[in-house]
């Protein structure tokens, strides 16, 4: 399968260390000479990602834990600070780039994760893009095994994720250009669209595109789209379902048909030749039926 790349003209420097940053709290800065993100890992360690403006001399082999002294130096120009780094378990120099396969499927080979896409880190979203593939394909995968009938629903993986993807990759792009770029105008970008983040519309948008949940279904009985992320209502326990949350009822590894208290099954529902939890609910006035990756269908 043959796969488009991008090769982007911004380096990277991760280090896992000891540092005295202050609080464990999550924080950034962008300097003249570039940006650098801290991450907490709760315990006086921290992951440092450092995007530097100007070319980085290593010094010695990229990934080597004692060649500290450019992250050193790059994060005292950054911050102002002299920050000595200690214990450092991992560092690493890489370029940033994409990576995207043309076809998430031929024939019986079908790709996911690392496998099917690879992007920048910024915003955390490789874990969850790979996790989302692999809860999509599960389901998928085993109902073919079952019954070749079901073959069609690999297709429908490819697609769905394919297209979940490009918007992770468009956002990991924005993201980094937005951290990375050296021009005389990145800092003024950077500011006005640091005040445009902090308007909660903005945030709450923000935040759901970050965790891989753009277009969640509402709660309130509003219309829902095919394929977006149902959220976690609750239900109207009965004999033959004694489940009091969506999430919950999901565990099964069934589809689960959303019942409304006052309303007609989904028509799916009667046809559907997969594993099928009814469920009674009072979140929606119309009845959905909800994948078992949590998606509705």
């Amino acid at each position: 399968m043959s796969a488009h790349r991008t090769v982007h003209p911004y380096d990277v420097l991760s280090v896992d260390a000891r540092i005295d940053a202050g609080p464990q709290q999550p924080w950034s800065h962008w300097g003249r000479d570039g940006m650098v993100l801290l991450l907490p890992f709760g315990d006086g360690r921290w992951r440092l990602v450092l995007y530097p403006y100007r070319q980085l001399a290593t010094g010695g082999t990229p990934g080597a834990a004692d060649d500290t002294g450019p992250a050193e130096e790059l994060l005292r120009r950054i911050t102002g600070r002299d920050l000595a780094l200690g214990e450092v378990e991992w560092i690493s120099h890489y370029r940033c780039e994409h990576r995207h396969a043309a076809r998430y499927r031929h024939h019986r080979v079908v790709l996911a994760g690392d496998a099917a896409h690879v992007h920048p880190p910024t915003g955390g979203q490789g874990l969850n893009t790979g996790i989302a593939d692999a809860m999509s394909l599960g389901w998928r995968l085993a109902a073919a095994v079952a019954d070749p009938a079901h073959d069609r629903l690999l297709d429908a993986y490819a697609e769905e994720r394919r297209r979940a993807a490009c918007r992770v990759m468009r956002l990991t792009g924005a993201m980094l250009r937005f951290n990375a770029t050296p021009a005389l105008w990145g800092p003024a970008l950077r500011v006005a669209g640091l005040g445009v983040a902090r308007l909660p519309p903005v945030r709450r948008r923000l935040a759901a595109a970050l965790a891989g949940l753009p277009g969640s279904g509402a709660s309130t009985g509003a219309r829902v789209r095919s394929g977006a992320r149902a959220p976690d209502v609750p239900l109207l326990p009965t004999p033959r379902s004694p489940h009091r949350r969506l999430f919950e009822a999901l565990r099964t590894g069934h589809h689960v048909h959303l019942l409304p208290v006052c309303g007609t099954p989904d028509p799916r529902a009667a046809t559907s030749a997969l594993p099928l939890l009814t469920v009674r609910t009072d979140a929606y006035r119309q009845a959905h039926v909800v994948r078992p990756d949590g998606h509705f269908l």
